[in-house]
């Protein structure tokens, strides 16, 4: 199956919630390790938990709450919900190489499927550039071939990864 096909995967009804494959909690390393969350009706109140998890640097330091406010107000809650592999990235794509060129090279299969799930389209953008080396070829690729147009939702992500540190 081709990953427009997976993108393209209609959602149970009612559509626009954000959870696991089937409609319940979901697990991501990025943004809750070691503990579930969700699910959410739609990606509003999605993004106000996301925020919310940032309530204890907001309560540490005034200016660090005055800017999490700030980013929530940039935040979009009208991105199409899709399914989502959760963890795209070159340890997780599996290639078969055959001669020189683009048309040489084939995903052969897609490994790691725990944090899949219903995310907003830019999420899986999110979870390619985490983790790659922003200058690398493989980040360079990705931005322009695989995940390309949500610099912005790119920009708060970092921002948020910024006020807290790695997960």
């Amino acid at each position: 199956m081709a990953s427009k096909e997976l993108r393209d995967l209609p959602q149970l009804q009612p559509d626009g919630w954000i959870g696991s494959v089937v409609g319940l909690a979901s697990f991501d390393y990025r943004v809750s390790p070691g503990s579930l969350f969700g699910p959410f009706p739609d990606e509003c109140a999605y993004n106000d938990w996301r925020v919310s998890t940032f309530s204890y640097f907001a309560n540490q330091h005034p200016p660090t709450g005055n800017r999490l406010k700030e980013l929530r107000k940039t935040m979009r809650d009208d991105h199409r919900i899709k399914f989502t592999h959760g963890d795209i990235s070159p340890r997780n794509i599996l290639v078969n190489i055959e001669g020189d060129g683009p048309d040489g090279v084939s995903v052969v299969a897609l490994l790691d499927w725990e944090q899949a799930g219903w995310r907003p389209e830019y999420w899986e953008a999110v979870k390619f550039m985490h983790g790659t080396r922003s200058g690398s070829d493989w980040a360079v690729l990705g931005r322009r071939e695989l995940v390309p147009g949500y610099d912005t939702q790119l920009a708060v992500e970092i921002e948020l990864l910024l006020i807290s540190g790695p997960p």
